[in-house]
Parts: structure tokens; C-alpha cells; sequence
């Protein structure tokens, strides 16, 4: 498909493990790390499996040390991990500020999960984080909730990409992230031929005359800059050299996937170029009394100085909660675990952030309901004691998310346990 068709649709992210992060820069060695992360899940659950009848004797710390890993998808990714719920309603959750913040578990968190896959309701995690793959972030939501999650059950910033880059087939992306990791974020999404920033720069060192490459970056075979053409560009989160990847990826979008030598952004205005940001939130609510900035930051930079630059500068596609290809994406995964596809008529979004789980919730369509929780970015107490939003309102609001799943349960009409649940 063409790129004005690419642009159209919407917007995956994932990290290799962060221990192996320096080795994975060579092929061979990525190779041979990949192997490993394949067979971790077997690896993962026999070690589960051979400790559980030493458990009682061992000691809870070291009983935390062999968490169960959690299923993985018996086809593909997108066909999700089961079909045929009874319900025709199903969650999406926002994860910081709802389930924890930082490194503080809410009391609520685990039994609101409980009772959901007791009862076998669907439900999907999505967050505007990213900088990992969907595995890694569902073992590390196993580890934290105490029930096992799946990856099709984790929805990262980044996942919608994974349309774009069936779309983009064999076509060269322009990827800018994490330096260590970014290629094999960009490459986990189904992007075929990746060029990140690093190795640009390296190539072409004048690019970002404010330093000069390090040596250990590997050397990736890219044309001169005078043949070199790219089909679309992805922001990854998170950016980690801000200096470098803003001044490369204006270059790039300026000539619209072009950086040639004398070049002018004039030549190139009539090309389609998508351009694909994720990680949108501003701000994120953390340990600290005050919100912190999030990769949000990154990308209105971006988009500011592409303003200041260029008159012509195409339009750049925010994907992440509140935009709409994130529900959508949502809605699709939620959809792949009921009875049919007719059969899900409701989808409550439970966040804590007005502005994007809230907002976006409100406008994704008839089958959408939000809840606010007290929980994180939104305390009644910084709003006059109003319990909701008074520009994005939520359609109910909460205490805490097990709050916001009972009260969810009543209005649908659930009682009863998994063993005599009746839907009314």
C-alpha cells in the first residue's frame, strides 16, 4: 500500500531485555538473544511448575524469585489468548495510577483482576508506556498482581504500529528511540528494513557535529544520502538523546523522508510522508508529590520545532490514549475474546487521567464508557473536592478500581461467583 493509505490507519513497541541490551548490538549475538527470549515462557514455566511443591518450605522472598510466567498466544498475537466470553461487556485499564504509582501497590488492585478472571470477564491493559515489549510487561504485571497475564491482555503505546508495518512491508523506516534498543523495538513490530538515528548519525556524523559517534556502534549498511529514501517514520518511546534524535528526525520530516545535501523542504511538499509518534502523555502521576514529565514531552518538542521550521512539514500521528487508533486497536483485541464480534456492546476504560483515558474514552464511539478513580493524576482534593473532571467528566467515577469493577459488575447485571455466575 502507499504511504497516504499507511497514514490512514494508526498506530508497537518492543524492547530487548534489558540485561543483554549491550551484547544485542552485534547480529550474531541478537540472533542468539532472540533465541533465548523464544524459549523463555517453557523455560519460565518449568521452573514455575518444579518449584510450586517446594513453595510451602521456601522462604516468600525467594518464592518471589520464580514467578509463574505468564501464557502466551496460542497463534498469532492478535487473535488473542481465549474466545467466547458470555458477557457483552469487557475493561480496558490505564495501569499507573490505577493498579499502582511508582513502586506503591494499591490495596484495591489485586482483587479487582481476581475477581474478573474469576468470573472470566475480558479485560485488556492499555498504557500510554512503552520501551518493552508486550511479554516482558505482562511478566512484570504477573509478578505484581499475583495472576498470570497474557501478552494479548497488554496494549503499550506502541502496539498499534503493528498495522503500519504490515502496511509498510519491505518499505524503510526511520526509527527514533531508545538508542540501545530501539531497532529491536522497531523490528518486534513487523518493520522489515529499519534505519535508526544512531546509524545515520554514524554514517554521517555532520548530521550532529556536537559529538562524534562512539566506535561501538554498529555499522548498518545505508545509502548515500543522496539515494537514501524513507517510506515513514516512528518515534519510539522513550527518546534518550534528545539533542541528536530532534535535530535528525526534523532533518528527515523537512524533506520528508529525504536528507539529501542542498535539498529544500520545497522540492519534496507533494510527497506523503506518515509520520508516527508514540508515547503522548505530558505528564504522569509517580512518587513524587508533583506530576513528572512523560515521553509527551518528546514529541511536543518535536512538533514545536518542526512549527518553527517549516510551513509544510507533514503532520505527525500521535499514537497512545486519547487518540482514536488506540481504541480502536483496543476494541479489536477485545473483540477477538468474545463469543463474536457482534457480541461486545460495551467497553468500560477505567483510568485516573482525564485528559487521556477519560477524553478518549468519551469520543472513541457508542460501545465506550469511562470511569475516573481517585487514585492517581486526578484527587478530588486539587479540584475543589469535586469527585470529576469539570471539561473531561467521566461517565462514573470511583474510589479505586475495584471500586470502579463492583460497581461496573452491578450496573450489568453480574452476581455470583465463577462457579454460579449469572449474567442478567
Amino acid at each position: 500500500r502507499r504511504p497516504a493509505e499507511i497514514a490512514a490507519k494508526g498506530c508497537c513497541v518492543s524492547a530487548a531485555s534489558r540485561s543483554f541490551r549491550r551484547f544485542t548490538r552485534r547480529s550474531w549475538l541478537r540472533r542468539v538473544h532472540n533465541r533465548i527470549l523464544a524459549a523463555a515462557p517453557a523455560v519460565a514455566s518449568f521452573v514455575s511448575a518444579a518449584m510450586a511443591g517446594l513453595m510451602p518450605q521456601m522462604p516468600r522472598r525467594l518464592v518471589r524469585a520464580f514467578p509463574a510466567a505468564p501464557a502466551r498466544a496460542a497463534s498469532t498475537w492478535r487473535l488473542g489468548r481465549t474466545k467466547g466470553s458470555p458477557y457483552p461487556f469487557a475493561f480496558a485499564f490505564d495501569i499507573d495510577g490505577v493498579f499502582y504509582k511508582g513502586s506503591e501497590d494499591f490495596p484495591a488492585a489485586i482483587p479487582a483482576v481476581t475477581r474478573l478472571r474469576e468470573l472470566g470477564v475480558p479485560f485488556v491493559f492499555v498504557t500510554n508506556g512503552g520501551g518493552h515489549t508486550e511479554y516482558e510487561r505482562a511478566v512484570k504485571l504477573t509478578n505484581r498482581l499475583g495472576v498470570q497475564i497474557s501478552e494479548d491482555e497488554v496494549q503499550l503505546t506502541h502496539t498499534p504500529l503493528r498495522h503500519v508495518a504490515e502496511d509498510l512491508g519491505d518499505g524503510r523506516l526511520f526509527a527514533v528511540g531508545p538508542t540501545e534498543t530501539v531497532r529491536p523495538l522497531a523490528e518486534s513490530c513487523g518493520f522489515r528494513n529499519v534505519v535508526t538515528s544512531e546509524e545515520l548519525w554514524k554514517q554521517h556524523p555532520m548530521l550532529w557535529p556536537d559529538m562524534r559517534p562512539c566506535d561501538s556502534i554498529e555499522h548498518v549498511d545505508i545509502p548515500e544520502l543522496h539515494d537514501l529514501k524513507f517510506d515513514a517514520m516512528a518515534v519510539f518511546y522513550p527518546a534518550d538523546n534528545w539533542y541528536r534524535d530532534l535535530q535528525i528526525a526534523v532533518d528527515v520530516a523537512k524533506g520528508r523522508g529525504r536528507i539529501a545535501e542542498g535539498a529544500h523542504l520545497e522540492d519534496h511538499s507533494d510527497v506523503d510522508f506518515p509520520i508516527f509518534a508514540a508515547g503522548p502523555d505530558l505528564e504522569y502521576a509517580a512518587e513524587w508529590h508533583a506530576p513528572r514529565f512523560g515521553s509527551g514531552a518528546f514529541i511536543s518538542c518535536f512538533q514545536h520545532l518542526l512549527a518553527e521550521t517549516s510551513s509544510t512539514a507533514p503532520a505527525v500521528q500521535v499514537c497512545g490514549k486519547p487518540h482514536g487508533m488506540t481504541y480502536a486497536y483496543a476494541e479489536d483485541l477485545l473483540m477477538h475474546k468474545m463469543q463474536d464480534a457482534e457480541s461486545l456492546q460495551r467497553i468500560y476504560m477505567v483510568g485516573d487521567n482525564p485528559e487521556t483515558d477519560i477524553m478518549g474514552a468519551n469520543l472513541a464511539g457508542d460501545k465506550w464508557r469511562s470511569v475516573l478513580v481517585h487514585t492517581g493524576m486526578f484527587q478530588p482534593a486539587s479540584h475543589g473536592g469535586a469527585d470529576n473532571h469539570h471539561i473531561y467528566p467521566a461517565d462514573y467515577v470511583a474510589k479505586d478500581v475495584l471500586d470502579a469493577v463492583e460497581q461496573v459488575l452491578s450496573l450489568e447485571g453480574v452476581a455470583g461467583s465463577h462457579e454460579g455466575v449469572a449474567y442478567h
